[in-house]
C-alpha cells in the first residue's frame, strides 16, 4: 500500500462503511488544500472532537492526508487536547504535535516546508471548527 492504492485486492468491491453513532457534544470537520477541486488533496485534516459541559475536549480523533505516504493518526495531537479547552495554546501545541508527526513528499506542487506548514495550519482549523460544532450539538 501506499499513495493512490487502497487495501482492496482485485475482484473485491467496497459495499458498505459502518459509522458508529457519536456522543453528544461530538462534531467533526475536514478541511484541505488541492489544487483544483476534486484532485488529491496537497494537504487535508480530519476532526472528530467530543466536548465535556464546561468545554473541554474528552475526546479527540485527528487524521491528516496528503503529508505522508499513507494517512497518519496525530495521536500527540490528540494527547494535547485531551483534558483542555480547544483553544490559544492548547490549539497551536496541538497542531505543532500533528505537523511533527508527518512526512511529506516534495514535489512540483510544493515542498516538504510548504505541506508541513498547511498540516500545522489546517489541524488547528479543523479542530476549531470540530469544536464549535460540538458546542451545537
Amino acid at each position: 500500500m501506499g499513495p493512490l492504492t487502497t487495501a482492496l485486492e482485485p475482484g473485491e468491491l467496497l459495499v458498505e462503511v459502518r459509522v458508529p453513532d457519536q456522543p453528544r457534544r461530538t462534531g467533526g470537520a475536514f478541511v484541505e488544500m488541492a489544487r483544483r477541486a476534486g484532485d488529491f488533496a496537497l494537504a487535508g485534516v480530519a476532526a472528530l472532537i467530543t466536548l465535556d459541559a464546561s468545554g473541554r475536549c474528552e475526546r479527540a480523533r485527528i487524521a491528516l492526508c496528503g503529508v505522508g505516504p499513507t494517512p497518519i493518526r496525530a495521536r500527540g495531537a490528540e494527547t494535547a487536547l485531551l483534558g483542555a479547552t480547544p483553544a490559544g495554546a492548547v490549539l497551536d501545541e496541538a497542531a505543532s504535535r500533528a505537523a511533527a508527526a508527518t512526512s511529506p513528499p516534495a514535489d512540483v506542487h510544493g515542498s516538504a516546508e510548504f505541506r508541513r506548514k498547511l498540516a500545522r495550519h489546517f489541524t488547528r482549523e479543523a479542530i476549531t471548527l470540530a469544536a464549535e460544532r460540538a458546542t451545537r450539538s
